[in-house]
């Protein structure tokens, strides 16, 4: 059975509604940026609430081809979601 995550508002807990839903889970954010100190805390502390690494950014990758092929779905947009697709990968564009 597909489980489907609906989030209204920052004020609730992402992380906890998260790993509800899908126990266990581990999301991968690659890439990097002016946001990416801001991103860290933010996983930081998420991951220090659920008490385990559910959110690993990983920076800028040129291996992006590896991280898609043990991923099994693929949040992105631009190319950077025709290569999971190309691949056959679960994959949700974002407009």
């Amino acid at each position: 059975m597909e489980k489907k995550i609906y989030v209204v508002g920052l004020e609730e807990s992402i992380e906890e509604k998260i790993n509800a839903a899908v126990p266990g889970v581990e999301v991968v954010i690659v890439g990097d940026g002016d946001s990416f100190p801001d991103m860290k805390a933010a996983a930081d502390a998420a991951n220090e609430k659920l008490g385990r690494n559910a959110i690993v950014l990983t920076g800028g990758r040129t291996d992006i081809n590896e991280i898609h092929g043990t991923a099994d779905v693929c949040v992105g947009v631009s190319r950077a979601i025709l290569e999971p697709m190309a691949m056959e990968k679960k994959s949700q564009a974002l407009l």
